[in-house]
């Protein structure tokens, strides 16, 4: 059996915790069924009646047992280009206002389409064009045009708008960054951000450091 299609997860403390891109939902599994999914990734002897829930439930499914049932590995961020301030100088009045527009239309993006339809759509509109190498001044400037409208718009509770607003406008400069979801539990909270190498572009590097990475989208596909 194989993880379905479309569903990523990570161990936060004391919880694991999935992300199903098609239902566009987090959830977590009771405490029986969790210790049997962990069985399960580590390649150990599972409950077949288990297995079976578990695939009810539409977290397995019939396929290569031998694809890789960790999840995924993540560079974890030390630098936040929002709180750069030497790029301010070089951002134009046009970059805060791609930056502004940006955001607005993803908010209402996400109000109408699913979160896999928006990534879609997004890598679609960036076309074809190969990643640039690291261009650091480039992020600084995406970085410091939405530090600007966080006192324009408004940014609280607004992380996956202003993350998405920012990844697209990466991709149209062919920057190598990445949209990250993480999530903590115990209470449950998610969190999304972009990410350029070792730097956070969008997300506040402080508050990245509270969630557990679940899944990043790099310009060309997704992987867990």
């Amino acid at each position: 059996m194989k993880l379905r299609d479309g569903l990523f997860w990570c161990r936060c403390p004391g919880r694991i915790v999935f992300l199903d891109l098609e239902q566009d939902r987090y959830f977590s599994l009771s405490p029986r069924l969790e210790e049997q999914f962990v069985r399960w990734s580590g390649g150990q002897e599972c409950d077949p009646e288990m297995l079976m829930r578990l695939d009810r439930c539409g977290v397995l499914t019939a396929g290569d047992s031998s694809v890789s049932r960790l999840p995924g590995q993540f560079s974890p961020p030390v630098r936040d280009f929002g709180d750069e301030l030497a790029p301010l100088t070089a951002v134009s009045m046009g970059d805060i206002a791609r930056a502004a527009i940006a955001q607005l239309r993803a908010r209402r993006a996400i109000e109408r389409s699913p979160v896999r339809d928006l990534l879609s759509k997004c890598r679609r509109e960036a076309g074809d064009m190969s990643v640039r190498p690291a261009d650091e001044l480039a992020a600084q400037q995406i970085a410091a045009a939405f530090s600007i409208t966080a006192r324009l718009i408004r940014s609280v509770d607004q992380c996956l708008p202003r993350a998405l607003a920012a990844w697209n406008l990466c991709l149209r400069r062919a920057l190598d960054a990445r949209l990250i979801f993480g999530v903590r539990s115990d209470p449950f909270a998610a969190h999304c951000w972009v990410q350029c190498g070792d730097a956070v572009i969008v997300g506040d590097l402080e508050q990245v450091r509270m969630f557990t990475p679940i899944l990043a989208v790099p310009c060309a596909r997704v992987t867990s």
